[in-house]
């Protein structure tokens, strides 16, 4: 099977009023909607006062999810904390679909991420409009053989990882990361004792 045609992207932004989705199934983003919700939900109640500082400067994260988490198929992309145009929190994902494990999917985007993570920091911009963020997707290549590729990184669930400045970290999670300590991992960059290390998941009950 050969990989799916599209990028595409969901999530908030500023330049829009509420939620924006372009080129990802409905089988992943209701899946990824019921878990972003959660881990807001969780983010809110572990940081407490702090949580506003935390999401808002929170480094941005590349992932690779295996199939039948999160959707039909294998998706590999990276989140940025986001807001809409009145300020409402939630992180904005670019993606694509792919076939195979989620480290599969996350070795086959490598040279993707780069550009993904900068398509997404430009839409903060002040002018940023989402024709331009699906013109910007549509000229990217896609990644050749993505169900061919072998990964000793993760076989299945996810894996998450992130850089700030010299600060590096990762999550494997035997499904999607939820929990007082990865909702911290993921968005508390201030917790030093969480920096360079992986933290284990086991599968939450959804």
């Amino acid at each position: 099977m050969s990989c799916p045609a599209t990028y595409g992207f969901y999530g908030k932004l500023p330049c829009a009023g509420d939620f924006v989705r372009r080129g990802l199934s409905q089988g992943f983003v209701a899946a990824w909607d019921g878990w972003m919700q959660k881990v807001l939900m969780n983010g809110k109640d572990a940081l407490g006062d702090r949580w506003n500082d935390c999401y808002m400067s929170a480094a941005l994260w590349q992932f690779g999810i295996s199939a039948g988490i999160c959707g039909q198929h294998a998706v590999a992309g990276v989140m940025m904390p986001s807001v809409d145009r009145v300020g409402r929190q939630f992180p904005l994902c670019i993606g694509l679909e792919m076939n195979g494990s989620g480290g599969a999917a996350f070795v086959a985007l490598q040279p993707i991420f780069v550009h993904l993570e900068t398509a997404a920091l430009d839409m903060l911009n002040d002018n940023a409009t989402l024709a331009e963020l699906e013109q910007r997707l549509a000229q990217l290549p896609l990644p050749e053989k993505c169900d061919s590729i072998g990964s000793d990184v993760l076989d299945a669930g996810s894996i998450w990882m992130a850089k700030w400045d010299d600060r590096q970290r990762s999550v494997h999670s035997a499904d999607l990361p939820l929990g007082d300590q990865p909702v911290a991992t993921l968005f508390d960059w201030s917790t030093k004792g969480l920096d360079d290390k992986t933290t284990q998941q086991p599968r939450p009950s959804l």
